[in-house]
C-alpha cells in the first residue's frame, strides 16, 4: 500500500508510493504496538476535521510516548492523549486546513521512542473543500433549535402583551414614580438587569470560544476571565459611594443607572474600533475590564434602586425575575448572537449589543425614582398622583438621618460597632485607631492600584498588604498596651471630611460593623471567600470541549450559551421554590453536594467526551443543578443581610463572592502545572473544592439577622448571637471598647 505519496495518482485514482518511503515511515517496528483511527475508507474530511483513534501497547504515563498523524506528503503531527490512564488508549487530532481536495492518505503510528513504533496505520480519504461539521450535529443546526426557542419565547411574551394590553396600559399609567408603580419597577429591574448579562454571555461565551478557536490556551483565556471579573470583586465599593454621593431630587440611584449604563456603551463602541480583536487582545482585554467596572457600578445602582422600590412582599418574586433576566441577556448575548458568529463574525454582535445598551438607557432616563423627584432640571416634580407640579417644597421634602447611634444606650452591647462608629465621627481618636485607619487605607489604595493594573502581583500592592499587616499588629499591640497605660488621644484624619459626609459615613461603619458582628454573618464572609475556588476547572471545561471533544465555536456557544444557561434558569426558579418550602440552607447543602458529584463526573465520563449527546445530557443536569445550588446560597446571603444597610452589606458578600471566582481563575495555570496537564485529576481537585460551601452552611443559621437585628426576637437572643464580644466588655455589656480605651 501507499505510505507515501510523492508522485502523482494514476489512471484509476490511486497514489504511486515512493519505494524509500517504506523504510521512513516503518523505523523500527514494535509489533506489541498498535494504533487504528476511526475512519472509514474513502471518507470524506472537512477541512481541519477532528480524527479519533485508539491505541494500544503503551504503559500509562510512558514519558515520551506519543501518536503521530500525517496527510499525504506533509510532516508527522502529534495528537492529543484523551484517555484517562495517559497511556494513548484513545487520542484526537484536529487536521491542519488543507490547500487542495481530492484523493489523499492519512497515516498515523504509535511512537515510544526511537526504537519502538507501531505498524502505520493509512487509510485513503477525500479531502473536501468545506468547513469541518465533525463531532455530532453541527453548531448550525443547534443553533436554529435554539433561535426557534427563543422567537417561540420571544412571541409568547408579546402574545401575552397584545392579550393583556388594556391591562397592562392601565397598571403602566397608574402612579408616575416606580415606588407607585409596580409594573414599571418590575419592568424597569429586569431590563437593567438584562443588560449586564447581553454584554457578559459575549465575553464569557461568544468571546472565550472565539479565542480558543484561534489557538489561546485555557491560561490565556483564564486570564480573560480574571479579567472581566475583577472589578465585580471590588464592587463594594460603589455601595457606601452611591449612598453618600447623590442628587435625590433626580433619583438617588437613576443618575449613577444612567451613568453606568452610558459608560457600557461607550466601551462596547470603543471596541468596534479596534481592527483585530484577537491580535490585540491586550488592548481587548483592557476595554472589557472597563466595561465591567461601569456594569458592576449598574449592578450595585440597580440592586440599590431595588432596595428603595420593592415592597416586602414581591421581593422574592422580583429577585427571580431580575436574575431570570440576566441569564436571557447571557443567552441572547452569547448563544444567539454566538449562533451567528460565522454570518456576522465577532464585530457583527458587538455592533448589535451597542444599539441596544442605548436603547435600554432611555428607560431610566424617562422614569420617576420616587414621588416629588425630577427628570431634569427643567422639568416638574411629580405628585403621588402622577401628576407634575411646581412645587419648591418637593425639593427639600429629603431628610438626612442625623443621628449617632454609637451614642445611644440600648446600642451599648455592640462594643465593636461603637468602637467603629467613633472611630470615624470624633475629632480626636486613639492611638490603635489610628494605626488601623491607616492601614487600611495604605491596603485599599494598593488593591486599587493592583486592580487598575489589571495584576494583582504589582509591587506596591504587595507592599501595601505587608504594611497594612505590621500596621493592624502594631495597632493589637497598642490596644494591649493602652489596657495598662493611658495613651494620649490623636486627630482623627476623617475630621477633614464634612461634617455631614463624615456623619453619614460613621453610621455606614457602624451599621456595617453591627451586621457582620453576628456568627452567621461572619462565617458567611468565609464561605463567600472560598465558595467559588472551584470554578478554576471553566476554562480546562472550555478546552475540553472545543479543543478535545471538537465542538465548533458556534456549536459551544448555542450549547454552553444558551441551552445550559437556560438549565440554569430553570434550576434558579425550582431552586427558590424548593427553598421556600424546605429551607434554603438545606437546599443550598444537597445542590453544592450534586454539584461537587457532578464537577466529578465530568473526569469519569471522559472516553465520553467526544460524543455529543452524552456531553450536552451531562451539561444540562449540571446547569439545573448549579442554579438550584447557587440561588439558595443567595437567598441566605440575602436573609443575613440587614435591612438598615441592605445595599452595601448585600454587595459586600457578591463582591466577595466575585473575588473568590477571580482567585480560582489565576489559579488555572498552576493546577494544570502541579498536576502535569493531566485533566481528570484537576476535575477531581475541583469537585473536592466545591464541598467546602457545605462545609461552612454546616454552621451557618439563615434566621440569625432576622432574630437579633429585626426585631423579631427578645433582646437576650442578642448576647448569644455575637462572635465573643462580651469576652472583652465589662460584665454589664456597656464597657468602653478597647480601640477608644
Amino acid at each position: 500500500c501507499s505510505i507515501l505519496e510523492s508522485r502523482p495518482d494514476n489512471e484509476f485514482g490511486y497514489g504511486q508510493a515512493d519505494p524509500t518511503a517504506f523504510v521512513e515511515a516503518a523505523g523500527s517496528i514494535d509489533r506489541s504496538l498498535n494504533v487504528s483511527m476511526d475512519i472509514g475508507t474513502l471518507q470524506g474530511l472537512a477541512n481541519e476535521s477532528y480524527v479519533y483513534g485508539t491505541a494500544s501497547g503503551a504503559d500509562p504515563g510512558s514519558f515520551g510516548a506519543k501518536v503521530e498523524v500525517r496527510v499525504g506528503g506533509g510532516d508527522w503531527k502529534e495528537a492529543a492523549d484523551d484517555s484517562p490512564l495517559d497511556d494513548w488508549s484513545l487520542w484526537s487530532i484536529r487536521l491542519d486546513p488543507h490547500n487542495e481536495s481530492g484523493n489523499s492518505t492519512i497515516f498515523a503510528r504509535l511512537v515510544v521512542d526511537e526504537d519502538h513504533i507501531s505498524p502505520v496505520d493509512a487509510r485513503r480519504v477525500i479531502l473536501l473543500d468545506l468547513p469541518s461539521t465533525s463531532s455530532g450535529s453541527g453548531g448550525s443546526s443547534s443553533s436554529d433549535i435554539l433561535i426557534i426557542g427563543v422567537g417561540v419565547m420571544i412571541a409568547a411574551l408579546l402574545g401575552f402583551v397584545l392579550i393583556n394590553r388594556e391591562q397592562l396600559f392601565e397598571e403602566w399609567f397608574d402612579g408616575q414614580s416606580l415606588t407607585e408603580n409596580r409594573l414599571r419597577r418590575m419592568v424597569s429591574l429586569c431590563v437593567l438587569y438584562f443588560a449586564q448579562g447581553l454584554p457578559w454571555g459575549f465575553a464569557t461565551v461568544a468571546f472565550a470560544a472565539y479565542l480558543a478557536a484561534n489557538g489561546f490556551t485555557p491560561q490565556e483565556v483564564a486570564t480573560l476571565f480574571a479579567t472581566i471579573a475583577l472589578p465585580w470583586t471590588f464592587k463594594w465599593i460603589w455601595g457606601p459611594v452611591i449612598d453618600t454621593v447623590n442628587l435625590p431630587i433626580y433619583g438617588s440611584r437613576r443618575l449613577w443607572i444612567l451613568f453606568a449604563q452610558f459608560g457600557m456603551a461607550v466601551t462596547i463602541g470603543i471596541l468596534l474600533l479596534v481592527p483585530d480583536l484577537a491580535g490585540e487582545i491586550d488592548l481587548v482585554i483592557k476595554l472589557m475590564f472597563i466595561h465591567n467596572i461601569f456594569a458592576s457600578l449598574q449592578d450595585v445602582s440597580t440592586d440599590a434602586l431595588a432596595v428603595d422600590v420593592l415592597l416586602d412582599d414581591e421581593v422574592s418574586t422580583a429577585n427571580g425575575y431580575m436574575f431570570a433576566s440576566k441569564r436571557a441577556g447571557m443567552i441572547i448575548g452569547g448563544a444567539v448572537l454566538g449562533g451567528f458568529v460565522n454570518t456576522i463574525g465577532i464585530r457583527g454582535m458587538l455592533s448589535i449589543q451597542l444599539p441596544i445598551l442605548l436603547l435600554i438607557m432611555v428607560l431610566p432616563l424617562f422614569l420617576y425614582e420616587k414621588p416629588g423627584t425630577r427628570l431634569f432640571p427643567w422639568t416638574r416634580p411629580s405628585d403621588p398622583e402622577g401628576r407634575e407640579v411646581d412645587d419648591p417644597a418637593k425639593d427639600t421634602e429629603f431628610e438626612t438621618d442625623e443621628r449617632l447611634y454609637w451614642e445611644e444606650p440600648e446600642e451599648s452591647r455592640w462594643w465593636a460597632a461603637r468602637a467603629v462608629g467613633r472611630s470615624t465621627f470624633d475629632e480626636r481618636i486613639s492611638i490603635p485607631a489610628l494605626i488601623t485607619i491607616v492601614s487600611l487605607s495604605i491596603f485599599v489604595a494598593g488593591l486599587v492600584f493592583a486592580i487598575l493594573s489589571v495584576d494583582l502581583e504589582v509591587r506596591p500592592y504587595s507592599v501595601a498588604k505587608s504594611v497594612a499587616f505590621y500596621g493592624i499588629a502594631s495597632a493589637v499591640a497598642a490596644s494591649l498596651i493602652s489596657r495598662v497605660f493611658l495613651l494620649p488621644k490623636v486627630p482623627n484624619p476623617f475630621a477633614l471630611l464634612p461634617f455631614g459626609a463624615r456623619r453619614t459615613l460613621a453610621q455606614t461603619s457602624f451599621n456595617l460593623t453591627k451586621a457582620f458582628h453576628l456568627r452567621s454573618s461572619f462565617l458567611l464572609i468565609f464561605l463567600c471567600l472560598l465558595s467559588e475556588l472551584y470554578l478554576f476547572i471553566d476554562p480546562i471545561v472550555l478546552d475540553i470541549f472545543i479543543n478535545r471533544a471538537g465542538w465548533e465555536q458556534e456549536k459551544y456557544n448555542v450549547i454552553v450559551g444558551g441551552i445550559v444557561v437556560f438549565a440554569i434558569m430553570i434550576g434558579q426558579i425550582t431552586g427558590g421554590m424548593l427553598g421556600d418550602r424546605f429551607g434554603v440552607k438545606r437546599v443550598a447543602m444537597i445542590g453544592f453536594t450534586c454539584l461537587a458529584i457532578c464537577n466529578g463526573m465530568l473526569a469519569v465520563l471522559e472516553p465520553m467526551w467526544t460524543n455529543t449527546s452524552v456531553m450536552v445530557a451531562y451539561l444540562v443536569i449540571r446547569g439545573l443543578v448549579n442554579g438550584i445550588a447557587w440561588i439558595c446560597v443567595i437567598a441566605v446571603a440575602m436573609k443575613m443581610t440587614w435591612s438598615k444597610v441592605g445595599g452595601t452589606q448585600f454587595t459586600a458578600y457578591m463582591s466577595m463572592f466575585n473575588l473568590s471566582a477571580v482567585t480560582a481563575y489565576t489559579f488555572t495555570g498552576r493546577m494544570l502545572e502541579i498536576f502535569d496537564n493531566n485533566y481528570g485529576v484537576t476535575l477531581y481537585v475541583g469537585a473536592a473544592l466545591t464541598m467546602i460551601t457545605v462545609f461552612f452552611l454546616i454552621f451557618i443559621d439563615p434566621e440569625e439577622c432576622n432574630r437579633v437585628l429585626e426585631d423579631k426576637s427578645d433582646e437576650d437572643e442578642v448576647i448569644d448571637a455575637d462572635l465573643g464580644e462580651a469576652l472583652w466588655a465589662e460584665d454589664d455589656g456597656g464597657g468602653e471598647p478597647v480601640a477608644t480605651t
